[in-house]
């Protein structure tokens, strides 16, 4: 599956709210739909080098590269699990979802 069949989109973070933007390059973060089937959420991922702050959730910086969804590849991978067994755990890997 394509990150980009997820709505996924760049943001930032501004003072305590998520601001979109359309480049990479001024992006810090991804935001985009959980990939399976029974969730509807959305997930935020937040890139380690671009300045977040520290009270921005999740408290997790993934490493990053790329240049846009298209092409974007994340690590460690993302764990959702938590309390609920059913969400996502996995990887982003050049634009693809597995």
């Amino acid at each position: 599956m394509k990150l980009s069949d997820l709505d996924a989109t760049f943001r930032t973070y501004k003072g305590g709210s998520l601001g979109k933007v359309a480049h990479f390059r001024e992006a810090q973060g991804v935001l985009f739909q959980c990939p399976m089937p029974e969730h509807t959420h959305m997930i935020l991922v937040w890139f380690h080098d671009r300045k977040v702050p520290d009270e921005a959730e999740p408290k997790v910086r993934w490493h990053h590269g790329g240049t846009g969804i298209h092409d974007l590849t994340l690590s460690p991978s993302i764990d959702c699990t938590g309390s609920d067994p059913t969400c996502f755990h996995g990887r982003i890997t050049n634009g693809q979802v597995v």
